[in-house]
């Protein structure tokens, strides 16, 4: 069953920690909102999850790792993309940031917190 995604939800980026996309500062970097091997650049989606429905944050990812980012759903609505759930086979709470631009990831950045 596909969710709908409201505004005030909260939505999660998986990073590598290697490289390290976090500064000295804890200041969290653009390239966090870069299109990864995981995500569909040729579709213009970036791939994330979506926190009302992951169960375990170890289902979605490895801390020993990974890192998270969050932020709201309304973020990306607010640049005139769109948050979808599209659950995949392993993870049920996956979805879509649709017809994301690169253009779109300071402000990103600048709405979104480490969240683990």
């Amino acid at each position: 069953m596909v969710v709908v995604v409201n505004d005030e939800d909260d939505i999660l980026r998986r990073l590598p920690k290697q490289p390290n996309f976090i500064g000295e500062d804890n200041k969290i970097t653009s390239a966090v909102f870069k299109f990864s091997k995981a995500d569909k650049a040729g579709d213009k989606a970036l791939s994330i999850n979506i926190l009302k429905l992951v169960k375990e944050l170890s289902d979605i990812y490895n801390p020993d790792h990974q890192k998270l980012v969050i932020l709201k759903a309304v973020v990306p609505r607010s640049c005139g993309c769109d948050c979808v759930h599209s659950p995949i086979a392993t993870d049920y709470s996956h979805g879509s940031i649709i017809d994301y631009k690169d253009k779109y990831r300071k402000t990103f950045v600048s709405n979104c917190e480490l969240y683990a």
